[in-house]
């Protein structure tokens, strides 16, 4: 059966299920980026010819082309979606995303401040008058707790 043809069941199955028109969007082009990538590199429109030789052959051209690790675990979110349709719908009897992991992200490490640059920028704050008091105690807050700034200003009473 055409993967394009199962692609649109498969949209037609996320409108039923209420999924926002954004979400659907982005199921449509990112199965149908992959299934035109194969069919122009490899020739293949049926969708029981997709091997996982052929979606990793389309996450290395991602990945050549510069697209962060995020992104493209994204897309592989997409076509484990679809895949599992086409698994439920019985159209397919091997699910070829099954083999395909997650990539791994790099992980990005915060520097917190030193000890100097946190008495630096308490001392910024000298006298009794309330806004300084108050600025320096908001200041002492967010270092000593992690609290976001939304958060901090989401307090009340």
């Amino acid at each position: 059966m055409l993967s394009k043809d199962i692609l649109e069941e498969f949209i037609l199955e996320l409108q039923v299920q209420n999924y926002s028109p954004r979400t659907i969007k982005g199921y449509r082009n990112n199965n149908l980026l992959m299934f035109t990538f194969i069919e122009k590199e490899f020739g293949l429109k049926e969708i029981e010819e997709i091997k996982p030789i052929h979606i990793k052959s389309y996450i290395k051209f991602l990945q050549k082309n510069k697209r962060k690790t995020i992104y493209i675990n994204g897309i592989i979110k997409c076509f484990r979606a679809f895949f599992k349709f086409a698994i439920n719908e019985e159209i397919i009897e091997i699910n070829s995303i099954l083999n395909i992991g997650w990539l791994r992200d790099s992980k990005t490490l915060i520097h917190s401040f030193t000890d100097e640059e946190v008495e630096r920028m308490m001392k910024v704050y000298v006298g009794s008058e309330y806004l300084v008091i108050r600025n320096k105690l908001i200041m002492a807050f967010l270092l000593d707790t992690g609290i976001r700034c939304l958060e901090l200003c989401s307090i009340t009473n």
